[in-house]
C-alpha cells in the first residue's frame, strides 16, 4: 500500500511542477487602466454640451465615448464634447487595445432647467405699490411667465418685468416652460405695508 501513496504522491508533485512550469512562461500583459476624469459618475448640469475627460494607461488604446472614437494624447489624455439632451443620458465609455482587456465605465448624466429668481426674495416686505422681479433662466429658448404673462429674455437668460401690487399680500407665480419638459415654477409672496 505504500508504494501506491508513494506513486501517487510522486504524480501529485509532478503534476504540480508542470502547472507550475506552464504558468511560469511568459507573463500577462498588463491590465489595460481608464480613469474618467470629468464628469463625476453621477452628475447634473444644465449645460447643453457635454466634455468627458480621462486618461487611459496605454496611448495607443482606443478611447469610444457613446460609440464615437475619441483621439488620445501622448501621455494617455482624452477629451470629447458631445450634445446633452434634457433628461437622463448614459453615456458609455470604453477603452480596447488588441492584446488587453477591455474597459467599460458608465456615466449617468442628467440635463436639467433651472430657474432662479434673484429678486424680490420670498416673504418680501415692501412700501411701494410695485415690485421688479429679475431672475435667470438656464435655457434662452425657454418661455417665461410673471404673474401668467410672458416675459421677454435676453440671449443670456436673464429676465426682468414690474409687477403691480393691488392687494396687501400678493403671491407671484414665475414659470419656465420649454417645449419637451415639465414647466417649472416658484412662487413669492410679497407683503405691502
Amino acid at each position: 500500500m505504500n508504494a501506491k501513496f508513494a506513486r501517487f504522491g510522486a504524480a501529485s508533485a509532478l503534476m504540480v511542477m508542470i502547472l507550475t512550469l506552464a504558468a511560469c512562461g511568459s507573463p500577462a500583459p498588463a491590465r489595460l487602466q481608464l480613469e474618467i476624469t470629468s464628469p463625476a459618475t453621477r452628475y447634473e448640469t444644465t449645460d447643453p454640451v457635454l466634455t468627458v475627460t480621462g486618461i487611459v494607461s496605454e496611448a495607443d488604446a482606443t478611447i469610444k465615448v457613446n460609440g464615437v472614437a475619441t483621439p488620445v494624447g501622448r501621455d494617455g489624455s482624452f477629451s470629447h464634447n458631445m450634445d446633452l439632451p434634457y433628461g437622463a443620458t448614459r453615456v458609455a465609455v470604453t477603452a480596447e487595445k488588441a492584446d488587453r482587456n477591455t474597459i467599460n465605465r458608465t456615466l449617468n448624466i442628467t440635463r436639467k432647467l433651472l430657474l432662479n429668481v434673484t429678486e424680490p426674495l420670498d416673504k418680501s416686505v415692501v412700501t411701494g405699490s410695485a415690485i421688479t422681479v429679475n431672475g435667470t433662466v438656464s435655457d434662452p429658448a425657454a418661455k417665461i411667465f410673471v404673474t401668467g404673462l410672458e416675459v421677454p429674455l435676453a440671449e443670456d437668460g436673464s429676465f426682468t418685468t414690474t409687477v403691480p401690487l393691488h392687494y396687501r399680500e400678493t403671491i407671484i407665480r414665475v414659470a419656465a416652460i420649454l417645449d419637451g419638459l415639465e414647466p417649472l415654477a416658484t412662487l413669492l409672496t410679497i407683503n405691502r405695508e
